[in-house]
């Protein structure tokens, strides 16, 4: 089936649909993509449009390009996945088992770590950033604004990165927002499940102002594991599509 023609020079387009396909399992990884002619004549736009969206994938590590054997699409493992569009392009398609395992695994060795860090030196206005963030949760909650408790959601953890005032973990926080946006879209599809987590975002937010750290670490642990078992119930009630898991 041809896709409708895109806007000319609209390139952007070009690599968002080209990724899409690539996310949703048409080009597998290892397979070659068509030739610029066929992509572009698909696409509706110049082949010149399609080199630079296949520039841009490449920028991404989602494939490469050689002399005389065209396109090949990478293995996921190669894309760089603390880049927000390719987090965004990851949302379209089927969840990977190994993805969310991977991404609990990564919160659980950074996110509690920087808990106890900012129980020891948060400063007001950090105290002032996470309380604003959980009283706009509760807020979107209240109003039925699912994408509006998410962004807040996302707020909250990021004043707790913040708060632990550690170089690397600052600089960590700009690598994972996007796979932390990607954790609460997986997690919260419905607001009664962002009602329950509320308690534990409340008392992760207590432990830090009382200098808790233990306590701030074991809240937010468990606040992960719960996102992690949310996320596997809606892959078992068949709302997210989701690929093998590897052996343990």
């Amino acid at each position: 089936m041809i896709a409708p023609p895109l806007p000319r020079g609209m390139h952007s387009d070009a690599v968002d649909r080209i990724a899409g396909w690539i996310v949703q399992g048409r080009f597998a990884p290892g397979t070659t993509l068509p030739t610029e002619p066929d992509l572009g004549a698909e696409l509706g736009v110049s082949r010149s449009v399609v080199r630079e969206a296949i520039r841009a994938l490449q920028a991404k590590g989602m494939v490469v390009t050689r002399p005389r054997t065209g396109t090949r699409v990478l293995e996921r493992g190669e894309w760089h996945l603390f880049d927000p569009a390719v987090v965004a392009w990851t949302l379209s398609g089927p969840i990977d088992a190994d993805v969310v395992e991977d991404l609990v695994e990564l919160r659980l060795a950074l996110e509690p770590f920087a808990a106890g860090l900012a129980a020891r030196r948060r400063n007001d206005a950090d105290i002032k950033a996470m309380r604003v963030a959980i009283e706009a949760m509760e807020a979107a909650i209240r109003a039925g604004h699912k994408d509006s408790y998410t962004e807040a959601d996302l707020g909250f953890h990021r004043a707790l990165l913040c708060a632990a005032h550690n170089l690397f973990v600052t600089q960590a926080l700009q690598m994972v927002l996007g796979l932390l946006s990607l954790s609460f879209k997986l997690s919260t599809w419905t607001l009664e499940g962002a009602r329950l987590s509320m308690p534990g975002h409340r008392a992760v937010h207590e432990a830090i102002v009382n200098g808790d750290g233990p306590a701030a670490r074991r809240h937010l642990e468990t606040l992960i594991i719960a996102s992690r078992r949310d996320i596997l119930e809606h892959i078992d009630a068949g709302d997210l599509r989701i690929t093998e898991r590897r052996l343990a």
